[in-house]
């Protein structure tokens, strides 16, 4: 049984994928927020804390961007929005999740919102690895063991190959098993919404383009242009607000580490 001030995932907001033409980061953040919203008959002025996810296509407008949000969420009412801009590492709608769920059952806030936007489809790839490479950074990037060796570019695909390739060597772990991933992920490809729109086997992934030492091109993201949102609510303000109780699902746990990729001993 959920406590009285547990924490449900209540809403979510989805904009259409690469839409034409392509709305900014803040835009597309603006659109979803209103359709989580909406989808629970709530409003803007409901939210007391925002959780913002940073954007390639615009990187520094992320503080401005939260501002407006809250301008015209919360001046009007004379409340003050406690904004949080996450930059964790590649991990970020999970980040998002949780921060929010801590923010309801820790700090008492009665509804937050992790909202996202982005428009990299229109990056050039040199300008977009640039950036992803870019948000690769952390906290112990000044003090790194002195046989560290850094990833090449492009950063991310690189440090999933260099644990793969720790894997197969410690574990056994073969590259079928790797490719098979991203062909039982490929099954997506029912969902109306999908970008991939046909399942691939085992045998694409394998001959695929590759993009670092035992990891193709079809094992990584699919740059898209869009937005999503989440609403975290209390289950007090739920009452309050004479939500179902039952609404959404109730976050449990969670739990999640990131670090340097380091395993220089096995990375061959």
């Amino acid at each position: 049984m959920p406590t009285r001030h547990a924490a449900r995932l209540i809403g979510v907001g989805l904009t259409p994928l690469n839409a034409k033409p392509s709305p900014s980061p803040s835009r597309l953040m603006q659109q979803a927020l209103d359709s989580a919203l909406q989808s629970v008959n709530l409003q803007r002025k409901d939210i007391t804390g925002l959780i913002a996810i940073p954007s390639l296509a615009a990187p520094h407008f992320m503080e401005v961007s939260c501002a407006s949000l809250c301008n015209s969420s919360w001046t009007s009412s004379g409340q003050t929005c406690p904004v949080s801009n996450n930059r964790h590492w590649r991990c970020w709608p999970v980040t998002g999740l949780l921060s929010a769920t801590r923010m309801v059952t820790e700090q008492n806030h009665n509804l937050v919102a992790v909202v996202a936007g982005d428009s990299v489809k229109g990056l050039d790839s040199e300008e977009f690895l640039k950036r992803a490479d870019a948000t690769c950074g952390g906290p112990d990037a000044d003090n790194l063991p002195a046989d560290y060796e850094p990833l090449p570019s492009p950063v991310i695909p690189n440090g999933y190959d260099r644990v793969a390739r720790y894997q197969m060597k410690k574990y056994g772990l073969t590259r079928n098993q790797l490719a098979a991933c991203s062909a039982l992920m490929s099954m997506a490809a029912r969902h109306p919404h999908a970008l991939t729109k046909s399942p691939r086997t085992i045998q694409d992934v394998l001959e695929s383009q590759h993009v670092a030492p035992v990891t193709s091109v079809l094992e990584c993201a699919r740059r898209a242009d869009g937005g999503a949102a989440l609403l975290v609510a209390s289950s007090r303000f739920m009452e309050r607000m004479g939500l179902d109780k039952k609404l959404g699902v109730v976050v449990v746990g969670g739990g999640e580490a990131s670090g340097l990729c380091i395993h220089q001993n096995q990375k061959r």
